[in-house]
């Protein structure tokens, strides 16, 4: 199986010639089904597609597509005659590398002795929620900012572990942005290199898990036109590393990223400027629900949204050691 369908279908689109087993722009797989090799192909425009040969008489009822993806079972002709495909095409380019992770996922549930139609329709189940993303046409210097300090901390936390990406909890509306058993991070960013001061967000985001211990990050980053921090050099740097790619697309979608190469989340790229970790605990300047009676935030307030300065919490300020040390106790 080839590891890089993009690599493939750059290669059709550079050529326009395929290996001429079927009148498609194609080239095989090397991924059997029992009726042929799966095939990497060309669209009637230059669209990636996936052809999987099938067997005669299979329905394309049980294949669902979408305004992003197109899927049917046809007919091309092959050198050893007719043969029938479901052929799975991707209608937006801004979704190539989710489509060509799309495939492999398929080339693999394939090479397992998953039935064609089986290992299509439920590649594309796992997928949906990624492939039916909008993507976005414009995001904000302080979104991308946000989504970096979260990925670049994800970084830190995989240097010590690869099952960090299944602590971090910030794209799925948690207290705190990485949670593992009795430890959380939360993660703030500032776009200024002196920036002191940080938002925090309700009246628990300060405050630890229960019998637990609560770390706080800061990342100070500042815009820079050849900023080795993006959204796209992250995610390929954690998946480097070992992180699960579904994973982290996964995560990213629930953000709003439904492809990290997607240029409206890459136009702003960074460079770190700098770094503190503070160790929160009961004396740490905060405001949490058991500042209130009945250690309960009043109904009549609806949202609490407050100003910190961390130039007055340097006592709580804590080194590398403690850090490093904090990480490996939240994966031993």
């Amino acid at each position: 199986m080839n590891s890089n369908p993009e690599e493939v279908w750059n290669q059709l689109a550079q050529s326009r010639k395929g290996d001429g087993v079927v009148d498609v722009v194609s080239r095989s797989a090397k991924v059997e089904t029992g009726y042929g090799s799966a095939r990497f192909a060309l669209g009637p425009l230059g669209e990636p597609r996936l052809l999987v040969p099938c067997a005669k008489g299979t329905s394309g009822q049980s294949l669902q597509d979408g305004p992003k993806l197109a899927v049917s079972v046809a007919n091309y002709n092959a050198v050893t005659g007719r043969q029938l495909f479901i052929d799975v095409l991707c209608i937006d380019i801004r979704l190539n590398a989710v489509f060509a992770e799309l495939c492999k996922e398929i080339l693999k549930r394939l090479s397992e002795g998953e039935g064609p139609v089986a290992a299509v329709s439920g590649t594309i189940g796992d997928f949906r929620e990624l492939l039916l993303a909008n993507a976005t046409d414009s995001v904000s210097r302080s979104r991308t900012a946000g989504l970096l300090g979260e990925l670049y901390a994800l970084r830190m936390l995989v240097a010590h572990s690869p099952e960090a990406a299944a602590a971090w909890k910030g794209p799925y509306d948690q207290r705190h942005d990485f949670r593992r058993a009795n430890h959380a991070i939360e993660v703030k960013t500032s776009t200024r290199s002196d920036a002191t001061r940080i938002s925090v967000h309700g009246a628990d985001q300060l405050l630890e898990p229960l019998h637990g211990k609560l770390a706080l990050f800061h990342i100070r980053m500042e815009l820079a036109d050849q900023g080795r921090l993006s959204v796209e050099a992250l995610f390929d740097e954690l998946v480097h590393r070992g992180v699960d790619p579904m994973t982290l697309r996964t995560g990213l979608a629930e953000i709003g990223c439904a492809d990290p190469r997607d240029s409206a989340w890459n136009k702003y790229k960074f460079e770190v400027q700098g770094f503190d970790a503070f160790a929160v605990g009961s004396d740490f300047p905060r405001i949490t629900s058991k500042d209130f009676p009945g250690d309960r935030v009043p109904q009549a307030i609806s949202r609490l949204t407050y100003e910190l300065d961390l130039s007055a919490a340097g006592g709580f300020r804590v080194d590398d050691g403690y850090v490093n040390e904090f990480i490996e106790e939240m994966f031993q």
